[in-house]
């Protein structure tokens, strides 16, 4: 067999080793919404905390994207558009939570918002 045929080959292999190990990726990653977020577990948790954020952090956009259409029933307060709220609360950074009392900064699972919320 020629030299040219079988280094064309091994490279058409690794290509389409890449491209599957890439979709395979896609797949596993793409869906990273959390199966677990119901309207009324939202609503309890919003119930029960508050979320602080600032417009355009990343993090408080991370924060608020894990519970997707229903982020609307969190008791979310921006420290941009509500400073007050956050220097009454003595929120320094964000996002941070205020759960039963208790500040928590950064950004929180579902796991730990049931547990520290009791929802």
């Amino acid at each position: 067999m020629n030299k040219k045929i079988i280094k064309k080959s091994y490279i058409t292999f690794i290509i389409i080793f890449i491209i599957l190990l890439f979709s395979l990726m896609v797949i596993i990653f793409k869906d990273n919404t959390n199966k677990d977020i119901t309207k009324e577990l939202t609503e309890c948790i919003g119930d029960n905390s508050i979320l602080f954020v600032n417009i355009g952090c990343p993090h408080c956009i991370t924060q608020k994207e894990l519970f997707g259409e229903y982020v609307e029933y969190l008791n979310i307060i921006d420290c941009i558009k509500d400073t007050q709220d956050c220097v009454d609360s003595n929120i320094a950074r964000v996002p941070s939570w205020i759960i039963n009392g208790k500040k928590i900064n950064g950004i929180l699972e579902i796991k730990e918002l049931r547990k520290e919320t009791g929802c």
